[in-house]
């Protein structure tokens, strides 16, 4: 959870290690993000050469978890030209974390945004998709109006 004054910015729901052995996809876990944060993220641009760099930090968090993996896929999509994030993705079989396409109108009425799991197959996977989200996160909060 990350708050800024008494406004609560995003939640991570279901991130635990699984009581037992889970099957594929077993691993899943998602983050609502403020809606109104997700609306001032859509109504700001991201810098040049922003996603090159945050894509070169994001594949060596997955390189360090991967063993040196050299070809590992961009871990961010963003949302057209906007900072905010359609989804992030980990190595495996469309291993990622995102806001599904119904969810983008939930920005327009400042609701909630959802952030859902697809292919969660490891604790791994899940580590990495959290962490990569998290670093997204913080980087935005540095370039988005979040009225701190």
């Amino acid at each position: 959870m990350y708050a800024i004054k008494d406004t609560l910015l995003y939640r991570v729901i279901g991130y635990s290690p699984p009581a037992k052995a889970m099957t594929l996809s077993g691993y899943g876990f998602s983050v609502n993000l403020d809606g109104d944060y997700a609306r001032r993220c859509v109504n700001k641009k991201r810098p040049e050469g922003f996603d090159e760099k945050l894509n070169e930090f994001g594949k060596n968090v997955l390189r360090s978890l991967w063993n040196g993996m050299e070809h590992i896929r961009t871990p961010y999509v963003f949302l057209e030209d906007t900072m905010l994030l359609r989804f992030c993705s980990a190595p495996g079989n469309a291993c990622d974390l995102g806001i599904d396409g119904i969810d983008l109108d939930r920005i327009d009425r400042d609701e909630t945004v959802s952030y859902h799991p697809h292919n969660v197959d490891s604790h791994v996977q899940a580590y990495a998709l959290l962490s990569v989200w998290i670093m997204w996160f913080d980087y935005s909060l540095t370039l988005v109006d979040n009225k701190a």
